[in-house]
Formats: C-alpha cells, structure tokens, sequence
C-alpha cells in the first residue's frame, strides 16, 4: 500500500485506517514492513479502535527514519476488547518541514501470537 504524504510543515501529522471487524485475540505483536520514501524521519504508531464505543487501543511511536523496515509493535499489554476490532490506524507525525511530496509504504501486515 502507498500512502502519497503531501509537502508539510513540523508538528504535521497524518492517519491512515483500516476498517473491518478483526479478531485480534491473543496477539502479542503487530508487524509493518515499511518503506519511507520521505526525505525526514517521522514518528510512527498504531491505534485500534474496538467495540461499538470506539475503545482506543494504542501503541507506542517508533521513530522511523528513511529506508525499508520491519516495525514491530508490542500489542501484548492490551487485552480488552482485541476481540471486536473495528479500526486499525496508522499515525505519524512530522517534525521537520517538507517541500515535497513522498510516499510511505507499507506492506505485510501482521500479527504474531
């Protein structure tokens, strides 16, 4: 998946997000491996949102600098609701200003129990 991020400015932050109904149950880590095509690093984590209350379930940020990565999430602390997920967001923010437009991918997504 591409995410194209437009030109921005520090403190700049963007979500992307799944939806659908996920079982997440047991799951201890959740895996991205991510390019940064974006000329800065950025900060980066996930927010799950579950039940029909839009629980927020969220990570820690890992601070991804350009290149290709395997980013993985400790999920393990959190175990209410990860039976009844229903939105999974990536969050990132910027801390530098940018006058170009990049892209951020992000491909097998998974989780580990």
């Amino acid at each position: 998946m591409e995410l194209l991020v437009e030109p921005v400015i520090p403190g700049a932050n963007a979500t992307f997000f799944y939806d659908g109904n996920q079982d997440l149950t047991g799951a201890k880590w959740i895996v991205l491996d991510i390019y940064n095509d974006h000329p800065n690093g950025f900060s980066l984590n996930l927010v799950l949102q579950a039940t029909d209350n839009w629980n927020w379930l969220q990570t820690e940020s890992y601070w991804i600098t350009p290149g290709a990565h395997k980013v993985v999430f400790y999920v393990g602390h959190i175990n209410e609701h990860f039976n009844d997920v229903r939105r999974v967001n990536v969050n990132w923010w910027f801390n530098q200003e940018t006058k170009t437009e990049s892209s951020l991918f992000i491909d097998n997504i998974y989780m580990i129990k």
